[in-house]
């Protein structure tokens, strides 16, 4: 049991820390409306624009960018 938790916090630790490394949405959403376009989430590095648009509505709000980095 010992064996597999210091693997799981340091893949949380790690994971944690990529976290900290993702810009600020404020940062990433140029123009400033308040969501994120494919266009603007590009440009973060490692971000599955995708994977973060939960309702699938071609944008990426606040919280769903949140959630998604978050992990």
């Amino acid at each position: 049991m010992r064996n597999l938790l210091i693997p799981a916090a340091l893949l949380f630790a790690a994971s944690t820390l990529y976290a900290g490394d993702m810009p600020n949405f404020t940062d990433v959403d140029a123009d400033g409306d308040g969501a994120l376009t494919l266009d603007e989430a590009s440009a973060v590095e490692g971000f599955d624009f995708t994977a973060a648009d939960a309702d699938a509505d071609g944008s990426v709000t606040l919280d769903e960018y949140m959630a998604a980095i978050e992990g």
